[in-house]
């Protein structure tokens, strides 16, 4: 009996886990409102160095095709909030770029 509740209690910790993914994958987040330490729970440092590699390459690539690439820690999280709002508007970012360069600026923003 304790192997099946167990048994039981990592399928649920699998399929939350993979739901997580394909709501974020799916687009059903808000880019704008998706901030890493609120919303994406991740606890595994490869998957977040990954996601912040994938947000820098983003930053750099995608945000200097209409201007030079700012210093990311010139502003606060909070004073990044509507700057990314309006740039992943702009650029059409899918919901999965959006989370990833909204993550790398939140880990490299200015702390307050």
């Amino acid at each position: 009996m304790k192997n099946f509740l167990f048994f039981c209690l990592i399928c649920a910790g699998l399929l939350v886990m993979s739901m997580q993914k394909q709501t974020v994958a799916s687009g059903n987040m808000l880019p704008h409102s998706f901030w890493l330490k609120d919303t994406l729970g991740v606890e595994d440092s490869l998957q977040r160095a990954e996601m912040l590699e994938a947000g820098e390459l983003i930053y750099t690539g995608k945000c200097t095709r209409c201007h030079v690439a700012k210093p990311v820690d010139n502003w606060t999280e909070e004073e990044w909030r509507p700057i990314l709002k309006s740039m992943i508007r702009k650029t059409k970012l899918d919901s999965l770029q959006s989370a990833q360069v909204t993550a790398y600026v939140q880990a490299n923003c200015r702390k307050p």
